[in-house]
């Protein structure tokens, strides 16, 4: 059940988030799902007459207090930078989302960018899977911090962003000197490989561009299905030219 304070900041309550804490209300207390304030902000709900005025303040109210656990996880392994990283915002509280971001990210003795959720998600992987740009932008700007091959074993943030065609995030990815741009899945399958799955030729050229293995399948005596894969990416690249 959820608390005055879960309350206050599910449905954006600043005033009444404010006198809860000044009272001595705990700012980190949890849920029966680990969810604290700052988790529940990001919630969605049915109530949405808020403005973006009101998530400004109670964020800013929220982190303005020294007992706040701002990389708390709940039940399930999620930060509150995951579960804003999962949130398909709409217009009215995409500004406080990517203040908070913002926030979270320049804090590294508070928040761990690269944190695993349960499943092994990361707030990269989350943003990546519903196509939060802006945030996506955000993380990979982080360069000496975040580790972009960190995600589900068969759904990491590279073959992630090639299966829903986001030729923008696969080239930011590209130019990380941390990327393993041969990553493979369970079933020993690579981005390369998927792009090639998907038909798009233009992150098919960035990857021969960046240097990815075509002969990766072949070197780890794939099965035939593998090679069918390989050999339609030769073709691709012997056509190459006339792609660029």
């Amino acid at each position: 059940m959820d608390s005055v304070l879960h309350l206050a900041c599910l449905y954006h309550q600043p005033k009444t988030l404010r006198a809860l804490l000044e009272a001595g209300a705990g700012p980190s207390v949890k849920d029966a799902h680990g969810h604290t304030p700052l988790h529940k902000l990001f919630e969605k709900h049915k109530h949405d007459g808020s403005k973006p005025s009101d998530w400004d303040t109670l964020v800013d109210v929220l982190l303005a207090g020294p007992r706040v656990k701002i990389d708390e996880r709940d039940n399930y392994g999620c930060t509150p930078l995951s579960i804003a990283a999962s949130r398909r915002c709409s217009c009215w509280c995409n500004v406080p989302v990517s203040k908070f971001a913002k926030r979270a990210v320049r804090m590294p003795e508070e928040v761990d960018i690269n944190s695993q959720d349960s499943l092994g998600r990361t707030p990269l992987c989350c943003c990546i899977h519903i196509n939060m740009c802006n945030m996506t932008r955000l993380l990979l700007a982080q360069k000496n911090r975040l580790d972009p091959n960190l995600g589900l074993a068969d759904d990491f943030p590279l073959l992630l962003a090639v299966s829903r065609n986001q030729q923008e995030t696969v080239e930011l990815l590209l130019k990380s000197k941390r990327l393993d741009i041969n990553k493979q899945t369970s079933q020993e399958q690579t981005a390369l490989l998927k792009a090639i799955d998907v038909d798009n030729k233009e992150i098919i050229k960035m990857f021969a561009k960046a240097g990815a293995n075509p002969r990766y399948w072949n070197e780890r005596k794939s099965n035939s299905a593998a090679a069918n894969v390989g050999s339609r990416y030769s073709c691709q690249m012997e056509d190459s030219p006339s792609m660029s």
